[in-house]
């Protein structure tokens, strides 16, 4: 069978994203408008917040409530770091172990090293994708 001398392609009038394009434009704008006004909601929040906390530290109250809320100045207890002696660490283990649990921050590394020694023995291990997320950004 001879091979035929032009291909005919047959293009569809209209893309699945041509006629979408109306419907999302349409929640585009609608997320839009309705994030402007949660910007100018949080934007009364954060200042009765800060006139609240003010107010509450002024005159010495810990809490305060009300029907549909409860305010408290809290005070975070901070973050605990753990630090292992990497010297103590090395003088009770055998040094395949030792190594296997000591992992080396690049910022103190350029202290010590140049950045062309440092990129010699450096291993990169890309990040991993994470899943696909919508990312809406007022103009």
């Amino acid at each position: 069978m001879p091979l035929p001398s032009r291909i005919r392609r047959v293009r569809t009038l209209e893309t699945n994203a041509d006629a979408a394009r109306p419907e999302a434009e349409k929640l585009l704008q609608s997320i839009a408008a309705h994030q402007l006004k949660a910007n100018d909601f949080l934007a009364i929040v954060k200042q009765n917040e800060e006139k609240l906390f003010d107010l509450m530290r002024k005159s010495r109250m810990d809490t305060i409530a009300v029907d549909e809320a409860t305010a408290s100045i809290t005070r975070a207890a901070g973050k605990t770091q753990n630090i292992v002696d990497a010297k103590e660490l090395y003088e009770v283990l055998e040094p395949k172990n030792f190594f296997e649990c000591v992992s080396v921050s690049i910022t103190k590394a350029k202290e010590f090293l140049g950045s062309k020694e440092l990129a010699t023995i450096t291993k990169s291990v890309p990040g991993t994708p994470g899943e696909p997320k919508l990312k809406v950004v007022l103009k």
